[in-house]
């Protein structure tokens, strides 16, 4: 039987340390850098059952944009398919039919939840942002009015642009943009979210 209409809902104190812990921007096992585009991540230190990983990064392509109500069928489908009675789906904040969400996987708490998530049109939008602001020079005051002219046009409401304390970009090009920091410019550097789930931007500079 499909368990997909009655399976447990549940946001604990553990869905809080997952979003600080994206917030904090840690990279490698567990979280993905607030770089990475992916829909759908993991956390925590216990590894997820790949066949899970992978059949939730095929219903959460980077390529379309999965609403809440669809996103909680996929993912109720996928644990029943492949036998994870015992694992919960959460809906973090945000995540809603009005919204696009991915998925965040906590082994560890046996947990898949469903967290906004930038529209395939937003993350282009971004990615050229980012892009325009590593090679031209910008001040922060008009690095923020770039970002919030797309987040204003293009976001869901609910989203929020933090200023500073915050350098992130590709490895590869991490000096080049050091020294464009040091030069005064300001660049985009990423997204996440806050421990209640409200999406949040940056833009960082000195």
């Amino acid at each position: 039987m499909n368990r997909g209409t009655s399976r447990r809902r549940g946001v604990g104190s553990s869905l809080l340390v997952v979003a600080v812990a994206i917030v904090a921007g840690l990279c490698g096992v567990g979280v993905r850098s607030l770089l990475d585009s992916s829909q759908s991540t993991t956390f925590g230190g216990t590894p997820a059952p790949p066949e899970l990983e992978a059949a939730l990064a095929a219903a959460f392509p980077e390529d379309s944009c999965v609403a809440a109500t669809d996103g909680e069928l996929a993912v109720s489908e996928i644990l029943d398919r492949q036998e994870h009675a015992d694992w919960r789906i959460a809906l973090g904040t945000g995540a809603t039919d009005e919204a696009c969400v991915g998925a965040l996987v906590d082994a560890g708490s046996r947990r898949v939840t469903l967290i906004m998530a930038l529209s395939p049109a937003l993350r282009e939008r971004l990615e050229i942002l980012a892009a325009d602001l590593r090679s031209e020079c910008h001040p922060r005051d008009e690095a923020a009015r770039l970002v919030t002219t797309i987040l204003d046009e293009m976001s869901p409401p609910g989203w929020e642009l933090r200023i500073g304390g915050r350098i992130n970009a590709p490895s590869e090009r991490m000096e080049e943009v050091l020294r464009h920091i040091d030069a005064g410019c300001w660049i985009y550097s990423g997204t996440g979210w806050s421990a209640d789930g409200t999406r949040l931007f940056w833009i960082g500079g000195k």
